[in-house]
């Protein structure tokens, strides 16, 4: 084990890597999770149960990124540290549209 302060066990990218391909838009070399993205997977149930799957992974004590109430911020929390526990490269870009912004990642696989 890596002594990781989140995880308890390994994270198997694969189970991220599936959660993205039904509800990220992927092009030739990256995954782009979005709000859009993350509306997507509010509305057909697959991030409540990507978030269970987590469960079993991480720390008791870092159950509370898990149970909290879940933003599109707070989930990107989840993804990054996933994403920097199985050293996955990702970028970030702020997005403005219609005087808000948003930050869309870029997930490399």
């Amino acid at each position: 084990m890596s002594g990781s302060q989140i995880f308890k066990q390994p994270f198997p990218a694969e189970i991220l890597f599936s959660f993205l391909d039904s509800n990220a838009a992927k092009s030739g070399k990256y995954y782009l999770f979005s709000s859009a993205s993350f509306k997507k997977g509010m509305f057909n149930g697959s991030i409540i149960d990507f978030i269970e799957k987590c469960k079993s992974y991480y720390h008791i004590s870092k159950h509370s990124y898990l149970e909290r109430k879940l933003t599109y911020s707070g989930f990107n929390t989840i993804i990054r540290q996933i994403c920097k526990f199985n050293k996955i490269t990702y970028t970030s870009k702020i997005v403005y549209d219609k005087s808000t912004y948003n930050i869309e990642y870029y997930i490399y696989y």
